[in-house]
């Protein structure tokens, strides 16, 4: 959904999504998974996974698997 938000968040939320869903289907690392859905670090990824859902990926996969 747009929802009012730039291009460039967008982008960032559709990545977020799939991380979510590598998260809950697939082990592969959080790392791994960063890279795949298209942060340039996973460090940047943790900060927006965090800001968006509150948690740590790893905790929303104990939380969704």
């Amino acid at each position: 959904e747009w929802s009012g938000a730039s291009p460039k968040q967008y982008i960032i939320n559709l990545r977020l999504q799939e991380a979510k869903r590598l998260l809950q289907q697939t082990n592969k690392a959080i790392d791994s998974i960063s890279s795949e859905v298209g942060f340039t670090s996973s460090s940047r990824f943790y900060d927006f996974f965090v800001k968006s859902f509150g948690i740590t990926p790893l905790e929303w996969r104990k939380q969704n698997q």
